[in-house]
């Protein structure tokens, strides 16, 4: 907790928690209150949530990376590689949505 409150120091208009559903941000709220610390996160974003409503389907990370023709990368249910495959999900979801909106992406924002 104490290098979760360093990164949070420099962050001081809040920082967003981003989870696979909403399973790891009440274990974290439950975590914070039994060992008596302020939950960190002014927002939180639930990414299979997104990817459901883009998608209009449910379904596991597993799942999501097969629909999107992504490979695993890295061992399932390790932290980091859990981590970084979501990543890639929020990504393309994040871009496909994009596209669906018919927004489009400029490489300068000034012209």
């Amino acid at each position: 907790m104490d290098q979760l409150s360093t990164f949070l120091k420099v962050r001081p208009d809040g920082v967003t928690f981003a989870s696979w559903g909403a399973y790891d941000s009440k274990q974290l709220r439950s975590d914070c209150e039994y060992y008596g610390y302020k939950y960190p996160f002014t927002q939180e974003f639930n990414i299979k949530a997104f990817f459901q409503d883009v998608y209009d389907v449910r379904t596991s990370v597993k799942k999501a990376l097969n629909k999107l023709k992504f490979k695993f990368e890295g061992t399932p249910h390790r932290g980091i590689d859990d981590a970084r495959n979501i990543a890639r999900i929020l990504k393309r979801t994040y871009d496909d949505r994009r596209r669906e909106s018919g927004v489009r992406e400029t490489a300068d924002a000034s012209s």
